[in-house]
C-alpha cells in the first residue's frame, strides 16, 4: 500500500492510494511490485438528501471550520464558523476521482450569507459561485484575500448553480424562468493555484455568512466528464 499522483491529473485529484502485490524474483534478484486493479472509478452521484443522516461522502476541513449540518426532507442545512483567518467560510466536500467534472446544487433559501458551490484547496485559496441576498456572485479567495469576481441581480426564489472545471473553472446560475446564464470573471482562474501540494481542491458545497444564518440546499448533482 502505497501513494502516487495520478500522470494526467496530478494535483488536480492529488496523492491517491495504490494497491500493488510484491514479487520476489530469482535468487539475487530485486523484488518488483505489481500493480493491482481496483473497481471501476465512480461517474459521478447525485444527493437528493433522503432521509436524516448525512451520506458518508461528505467531508470538511475540520483545522479551519466547525460546520453545523442537517440533513431533512430532501434539503441540507449548513451553517456553522469558521477560524480567524479563514475567509473562504465553511465547505461541505468531495474528493475528485477523475479532473474534469461539474456539478449542480439548487439553493433555496434567501438570506445576506453567500450559499453555493465551491472548488477548495484550503481557507486561503478558494474559488464558488453563491447566491447572497438578490445577487448572484462568482467569488475567489486567493492568499487569503477574498475577492466578488462577478455580480448579477436575480429574481427572488430558489436558484439553480453549476460549476464546470475542465481545463478552467466556469460559473453559471439559473432562475425559476430561463435558461444557464454564465458569470465571466473578466479572467483567468487558474485551478492548479487551488490545489495544495499534499493533496486535491476538493469540490462541494459551501456557507459563509453569520452563525445564525444557514444555507438550504436540495438536489446536488456530480457528473464526472
Amino acid at each position: 500500500l502505497y501513494h502516487a499522483y495520478n500522470k494526467s491529473s496530478m494535483v488536480r485529484t492529488g496523492r491517491q492510494g495504490m494497491l500493488a502485490q510484491l514479487n520476489w524474483g530469482g535468487k539475487n534478484q530485486w523484488p518488483a511490485f505489481k500493480e493491482l486493479s481496483g473497481k471501476e472509478d465512480s461517474k459521478g452521484l447525485e444527493d437528493n438528501f433522503k432521509g436524516n443522516t448525512l451520506a458518508q461522502h461528505w467531508q470538511w476541513d475540520f483545522r479551519n471550520a466547525v460546520p453545523r449540518i442537517k440533513q431533512q426532507n430532501g434539503r441540507l442545512y449548513l451553517s456553522g464558523t469558521v477560524e480567524q483567518g479563514n475567509p473562504s467560510g465553511v465547505a461541505l466536500t468531495l474528493r475528485p476521482a477523475h479532473p474534469h467534472y461539474e456539478m449542480e446544487v439548487t439553493v433555496e433559501n434567501e438570506n445576506e450569507a453567500v450559499k453555493g458551490l465551491t472548488v477548495y484547496g484550503d481557507a486561503k485559496m478558494s474559488v464558488g459561485v453563491g447566491v447572497a441576498a438578490n445577487k448572484a456572485q462568482l467569488w475567489s479567495v486567493k492568499d487569503g484575500k477574498r475577492t466578488v469576481l462577478a455580480p448579477s441581480v436575480i429574481q427572488k426564489g430558489a436558484v439553480q448553480l453549476k460549476m464546470v472545471v475542465d481545463n478552467g473553472l466556469k460559473a453559471y446560475y439559473r432562475e425559476k424562468t430561463g435558461g444557464w446564464k454564465a458569470l465571466e470573471a473578466g479572467e483567468d482562474i487558474s485551478f492548479e493555484a487551488l490545489a495544495p501540494w499534499d493533496r486535491s481542491a476538493r469540490m462541494g458545497l459551501h456557507f459563509l455568512g453569520d452563525k445564525n444564518e444557514q444555507a438550504v440546499f436540495s438536489g446536488f448533482k456530480l457528473t464526472y466528464k
